[in-house]
């Protein structure tokens, strides 16, 4: 940290009576509080680094945490004066390279490791990244829906109810979520469907004869009373209608009849009224809802069996897929760990013994599983002083795998319960006054609907040049907004060469909430000729060094695809004209043309005859030993061969383009290692990554390092900082996100949202209780 400690770091630093929260915003310095407690442990020989266990959100924090950690011992190496001081910190600083410093899944895939024969890993354990979990998982709920859906009797008919109200797409991804759900909270499926069934049973609800009499009365008393014109005849329409409403009420209908009888019931009910009606009339619409939630409810407890069912039948399914290949995904990683500890206590007691203390970095994304794990790593009671917890609810707007904001809320209310402290850290260090003062006024409206308190930031800068401003483009049209924003990026930079602060490309930040448009302002910028890097992903598998080898390995796969092969003889693997494609494919079979000729036509250009030759001996040699190659291999191969990189790097953006092709590799390599061969499977595997939509960044390259524009997701910004932060789509809505058909919450149960065809007047109870 470059400045000194304040007065709340230093509390924060120096407190060991009990465990601490620490709630901080952005550019406080929390991560380099973390850092200084982790040192002063050291310093007051409290612990030593193997008795310390620190918790980053991600690698390059940890990788960050560990640097300046050496870097501070180094420096307390090189003031000693004293031989047993100096011995002390040699030690410490040896054990620095392998310190616990490190993510949730890294540390829990060491102790698992540690201990494997009582977590039950796997022998041989590939960990599966973000899109082949993803892919797994899809397979295994296409597995179970297909033989659900095939087999005889009453769940094949709820199946179909099911199926029928979602849509099987809706329905997979909506299962997707749920599983993933429930496992990060911690909460097993089993448990998951009884918290839910006794919700069920203990929500009430009137009955139809409540709903009767209460109606009657109201009618009677309302035309009784002096109403408007209006009211009278709106009650007298009711009162008119009202035996038929009240032969379908106390009739047997369908679940989508009695919730439409409903629902008519309320419209055509009076709104109009004098206050000695209103709380009568309230009542009823408290009836009504009573009356819908029970009916659906009921709806719930049917499909919930079958519901359940398909959720077991999905964790055996990609179980079975995860044990035969040896793998296990991220939250696998913390149920080994998780499970260690419970159920094996005399172990988990070892364990904490050799942890003194545990530091937690990005606490408000941790979810229901971590922390528990947290829990047994530090011990029941939060109050030894063997725990420290850093912060803020405030970023806590994405959920990251599971992430539960009211953890944080809840962490620190225990804490404080059990004479814990919780410390605020407002000192931002890192912006302007001016930028500030303006989150200050406009966060403060933003969390105002919340549960916690906004706690305004301090600013510690202020300097010229500083400000907020608007780029107004009168519309909602994204083409000319991102026109703008790259027009005033170019503008900044050239304006700016002559003063004493230029700005550079550089210095420069879009800030996305999602990558899903992200592609119309890079093209924005690349009109301009502004240089840019994408980090929001989007477009990798629709570059062209990507689509070539992907070809290259369907010819593999299909010998005669026309598609892959003309697409292969345009491509840099032999760069045929069209002229040359023409004398080719003049007799009207270009794949048995190419394949069968004795002599390429003489019309053809002698280099691309030579060219043409060249990639069928190739074809022919890897077509040959195809089953002997690893799929790397042959990329490789024909990459050397054809001299394929020597013109990328000669192609405009040429450094780019070889770095997304050794990406591409990588991802070979990492698919081969995991003991997968099947050509057939690969290219299946790049076509579900981009099918299901996994948002695929371009490779980094030492420019895109450099003096270029960033265009990145707010959530992968996060830690950095930049000059000037541009924000796009600033009149998008907050993305509220609607729950899905099917949700979990560990403290309600598995709710289901029930489709009809009008809306009802309300939902189901565990599906209300969740959104609220």
């Amino acid at each position: 940290m470059a400045h000194p400690l304040n007065e709340q770091q230093a509390k924060a630093v120096a407190y060991f009576d009990a465990d601490l929260l620490v709630t901080a915003g952005a550019g406080t310095g929390k991560t380099s509080v973390l850092t200084r407690k982790y040192l002063q442990l050291l310093e007051e020989r409290r612990a030593g680094v193997n008795d310390i266990v620190a918790i980053t959100f991600t690698n390059k924090a940890a990788a960050e945490m560990r640097d300046r950690s050496q870097q501070a011992v180094r420096e307390y190496l090189r003031t000693s004066q004293h031989p047993e001081v100096t011995e002390y910190w040699q030690n410490q600083l040896l054990k620095l390279e392998s310190a616990r410093i490190s993510t949730f899944h890294s540390f829990c895939l060491g102790l698992a490791r540690e201990f494997p024969l009582e977590a039950g890993i796997p022998p041989v354990t590939g960990i599966l990244n973000e899109g082949e979990e993803a892919i797994y998982l899809n397979q295994a709920i296409t597995t179970v829906l297909t033989r659900e859906f095939n087999r005889d009797g009453s769940d094949r008919q709820l199946l179909l109810r099911l199926l029928l109200d979602y849509g099987w797409e809706r329905l997979a991804n909506d299962l997707a979520g749920l599983y993933r759900t429930t496992r990060e909270s911690g909460i097993g499926l089993s448990q998951a469907i009884e918290m839910t069934v006794d919700r069920l049973n203990r929500s009430g609800g009137y009955s139809s004869d409540d709903l009767c009499g209460e109606l009657e009365d109201f009618i009677e008393f309302g035309l009784s009373q002096k109403l408007t014109p209006r009211g009278t005849e709106v009650l007298n329409s009711f009162r008119e209608k009202w035996p038929f409403y009240r032969e379908l009420l106390k009739s047997e209908h369908s679940l989508e009849t009695q919730v439409r009888v409903l629902t008519e019931i309320r419209k055509a009910l009076p709104g109009n009224l004098p206050n000695v009606l209103k709380e009568r009339l309230a009542l009823i619409h408290e009836m009504l809802a009573g009356i819908c939630r029970r009916l659906l409810d009921q709806e719930c407890r049917e499909r919930l069996p079958v519901l359940g069912r398909i959720l077991e039948e999905i964790d055996h399914e990609y179980s079975g897929i995860k044990l035969e290949g040896g793998l296990v995904d991220f939250t696998d990683q913390q149920l080994l760990a998780r499970n260690l500890l419970v159920n094996y206590p005399e172990l988990a007691a070892r364990i904490r013994q050799g942890i003194k203390y545990v530091l937690v970095d990005e606490f408000q994304d941790t979810n229901g599983l971590q922390m528990e794990i947290i829990g047994q790593l530090v011990g029941a009671g939060y109050q030894g002083g063997r725990l420290m917890a850093v912060g803020d609810i405030k970023q806590s707007i994405y959920r990251f795998r599971g992430a539960e904001a009211e953890l944080i809320t809840d962490l620190g209310a225990l804490i404080r319960a059990r004479g814990g402290q919780v410390i605020a850290l407002s000192e931002n260090y890192r912006s302007d006054r001016v930028i500030i003062d303006f989150i200050n006024r406009i966060s403060q409206r933003i969390f105002e609907d919340e549960t916690f308190d906004y706690q305004p930031l301090q600013a510690t800068k202020s300097g010229p040049g500083a400000g907020v401003e608007f780029l107004l483009t009168g519309s909602d049209d994204r083409v000319k907004e991102a026109q703008m924003i790259a027009a005033r990026i170019a503008q900044l930079v050239r304006e700016s060469q002559s003063g004493p602060n230029p700005v550079n490309y550089g210095d420069i930040v879009l800030l996305f909430r999602a990558g899903t448009s992200v592609l119309l302002y890079q093209q924005a910028l690349q009109n301009l000729g502004i240089p840019y890097y994408n980090s929001c992903g989007g477009d990798f598998y629709h570059r062209q060094e990507i689509v070539d080898q992907i070809n290259l390995l369907r010819l593999m796969e299909q010998r005669y695809d026309p598609l892959a092969l003309l697409a292969l003889l345009t491509s840099p693997y032999v760069g045929l004209s069209e002229a040359g494609l023409f004398w080719l494919s003049r007799k009207g079979d270009l794949v048995k043309e190419f394949y069968e000729c004795a002599e390429f036509p003489a019309e053809i250009s002698l280099p691309e005859r030579e060219r043409l030759r060249n990639f069928r001996e190739l074809l022919d040699y890897l077509l040959q030993n195809r089953e002997l190659l690893p799929i790397p291999a042959i990329i490789r191969i024909a990459l050397e061969r054809c001299d394929y990189r020597e013109m990328l790097w000669a192609s405009p953006n040429g450094s780019q383009r070889v770095a997304n092709l050794e990406k591409l590799l990588a991802k070979a390599d990492e698919f081969t290692t995991k003991g997968f061969h099947d050509l057939n499977r690969f290219l299946a595997y790049i076509a579900e990554l981009e099918g299901m939509g996994i948002l695929e960044s371009e490779a980094p390259t030492e420019a895109e390092l450099g003096n270029v524009v960033r265009l990145m997701t707010i959530h992968r910004a996060k830690g950095l900082e930049f000059p000037i932060v541009i924000i796009p789509e600033l009149d998008r809505q907050f993305n509220i996100r609607q729950p899905g058909s099917l949700v979990f919450h560990k403290r309600v149960g598995l709710g289901m949202n029930i489709p009809l065809e009008e809306e009802a007047v309300a939902e189901p109870t565990v599906l209300e209780e969740i959104k609220r």
